[in-house]
This record gives C-alpha cells, sequence and structure tokens, in this order.
C-alpha cells in the first residue's frame, strides 16, 4: 500500500513494486491522474483517496483490509460527499487483495520550497503551514490509524510472514531550515509519531515500523535536503543538485522490501543520496533507535 503515488517517490514506488510481481494499492487525490496510472499499470489497485481526510483514509483501508475489492478510480476524494459516494462504487469491485505486508506512507507536500523567495518562520502563510501539517503530519496518523490495527491482527493471527510500516521522513526531520519551517515541523512529527509506533506493536512476531529518509532527490515535492545545493549524495546525477530518481529506486526499492524486525524504530536513510557533510549537520544519525521498553515508560506499558 502507497499513497501518493500519482508522482515522484511515490510514482517510482508504484513502479517498482508492480515490475517486481507484487500486488500494489496505491492512491492519489487527482483523479485525472490516477486514471492516467491505472492505465499504465492495469493490475494494479489505484484509488482516489486524500490522507489528509481521516474518514476517506478509513474507507480506503476498508476497502483494501476487509477484501471489499479496490481497483479504478474511487473509495476517496477531497470532501467527505465525494468519500461516501465513491465507497459505493467500491464496494461493488470485486478485484480482492492480499492481506497488506507493506504500508508506505509517502504523500507529502512542501509548499514552501514554491515561494520565489525564502521565507523565515513568521512569512508562511498559515493556510500554508496548516496545509502541510495535514497532509504530511496527520496523513500519516491517519494512515496508522487505519491500515496498523488491520496489520497487527494478521500478525497476532500469523497471517503472512513479515508486516512493514513506513514513513517517508527527510534529512529536514533530522535537522533544521530557516526557510523551510512547516516542513522541517512536519518531518520531525514524522520521526517522533513512528518511532512512538514502533513502541506500540507487539514483541512477538516480525513487524516494524521506521520513517525513512528518502534523500536529495529530484521530486515534485522539493529536493528535501536543504538549500545550499550541496547536500547531494554520490548518486546525484551530473546534471541537478538533486539525485537522479531512477537511481534512487533501485536502491530505495530493495532496501524497503528488506526491512524487518531487527529494524524497528530505527531512523534509516536511503544510501548514497545525502551527502557526509550534510548528514554531519543531523541531530541523529543512521540506525538512531528506540528506547527499551523496560527503562522507563512505565505508564505506557
Amino acid at each position: 500500500v502507497i499513497s501518493g503515488v500519482t508522482s515522484g517517490l511515490g510514482r517510482a514506488l508504484l513502479g517498482y513494486f508492480y515490475n517486481h510481481g507484487h500486488v500494489v494499492a496505491g492512491c492519489g487525490r487527482r483523479s485525472e491522474d490516477i486514471l492516467a496510472l491505472q492505465g499504465l499499470f492495469p493490475n494494479a489497485k489505484l484509488s482516489v483517496v486524500d490522507v489528509s481526510n481521516d474518514r476517506s483514509v478509513q474507507l480506503w483501508a476498508d476497502a483494501i483490509c476487509n477484501n471489499n475489492g479496490v481497483g479504478g478510480v474511487g473509495v476517496g476524494g477531497n470532501d467527505d460527499n465525494d468519500v461516501e459516494n465513491n465507497t459505493t462504487k467500491e464496494r461493488n469491485n470485486n478485484n480482492n487483495v492480499q492481506a497488506v505486508d507493506l504500508v508506505i506512507a509517502n504523500a507529502g507536500i512542501s509548499p514552501e520550497t514554491l515561494y520565489p523567495t525564502k521565507a523565515t518562520a513568521w512569512e508562511v502563510p498559515r493556510q500554508d503551514f496548516d496545509e502541510t501539517i495535514d497532509v504530511n503530519v496527520k496523513g500519516v496518523a491517519n494512515m496508522i490509524r487505519h491500515f496498523v490495527p488491520q496489520m497487527v491482527k494478521n500478525n497476532n493471527n500469523h497471517v503472512g510472514t513479515q508486516a512493514t510500516f513506513v514513513a517517508m521522513s527527510s534529512g529536514l526531520g533530522r535537522s533544521p531550515n530557516p526557510h523551510q519551517v512547516a516542513y522541517c515541523a512536519s518531518k520531525w512529527a514524522v520521526e517522533g509519531m513512528v518511532k512512538s509506533l514502533a513502541m506500540s506493536l507487539p514483541l512477538d512476531g516480525n513487524m516494524c515500523a521506521v520513517p525513512l529518509a528518502p534523500g536529495v532527490v529530484q521530486t515534485g515535492v522539493g529536493f528535501g535536503g536543504g538549500v545550499d545545493g550541496k547536500n547531494e549524495g554520490s548518486n546525484s546525477s551530473s546534471s541537478s543538485s538533486s539525485g537522479n530518481i531512477d537511481k534512487w529506486i533501485e536502491v530505495a526499492g530493495p532496501m524497503i522490501l528488506g526491512l524487518s524486525r531487527k529494524d524497528n524504530g530505527k531512523s534509516l536513510s536511503v544510501k548514497g543520496f545525502y551527502s557526509v557533510r550534510y548528514r554531519q549537520t543531523w541531530s541523529f544519525q543512521d540506525g538512531s533507535g528506540i528506547p527499551d521498553r523496560g527503562v522507563g515508560h512505565n505508564n505506557i506499558y
């Protein structure tokens, strides 16, 4: 299951998993883009879903996890009326999917990268800040709320061999940036949220939750690594200060598929897409994990 498949990293992930024989369910907010992708990937289960809309995600997850069928354009929508109308269509669809073993909360936005001049914290319009939090933070929370319970149930019932939840973080979720305040706030939140999720997963079985910083990659969201153009890693293209997405997916795809219980709660990044210099500015490095459950947190456990 992948959110935000209509462009950038999500589009690359969709193509990689589909072409490697996986059953893929994906979503995006724009119906015309989902329709176009459905033509390119006829066996993918693609739906119009707004991840910032809790009801939209709930109905999408129900359709997938309860085998009500997911295929074509439907399920979600961008307001509550769209959600309810499209769901009726979806539940009459007979294309069923298997138990979910991988969820990638990828959908994200960064309005600040589109400003003609760099904006300080107090110059970011409220609407842009709110929308960034709605999609980048609440969108991940909605994915957790509606997909993880079924993954936990499958784990407890020994359905499948692996259950992995990945949320796209960023180098800006580990190092601040004075001109991407909203985006930084959202990605620091993702790091904390997914690590907290990891601490809540069953100790038995093979479940994991990982915040993954993708690297400086050329996407529609912006470069995600900083503002000086020197944060790219060894896999950057010669024609751009950002990494080549075709190179990126050949590294990221196998990495994500290889995640397991040993990675639970660790902050990770796709190797080769951040410079050593930039990584040195991070507040915590790859492999930074979560506290042992036996140390503190007694009020939780």
